[in-house]
């Protein structure tokens, strides 16, 4: 378990944290203003929260993912980029 808070990057969580909570008190009064229905205010707020909740597990899940398996698969990644690219080109 101590070898996943290895790999995390503290400072870049801690950055993450102060940007949330900042965010959250600048939707709070920008909506609270131009807002008559508190319930719609709310519903900003916690579309916010769920955004956050979702990047937080994305960001855990990638620091706990092994990089190197990557490495056998680069044939498949590079395969599906390039289709990628030729679908958005057409």
């Amino acid at each position: 378990m101590l070898r996943i808070f290895k790999r995390m990057d503290l400072p870049l969580l801690l950055a993450i944290c102060a940007l949330l909570f900042m965010s959250v008190f600048i939707i709070l009064s920008a909506s609270s203003i131009k807002l008559e229905n508190k319930d719609l205010m709310f519903l900003n707020l916690f579309k916010h929260l769920f955004a956050f909740i979702i990047g937080t597990t994305m960001f855990i899940l990638l620091v706990l993912f092994d990089y190197k398996l990557l490495s056998k698969f680069w044939w498949v990644l590079y395969g599906l980029a390039i289709a990628l690219l030729a679908y958005i080109l057409y």
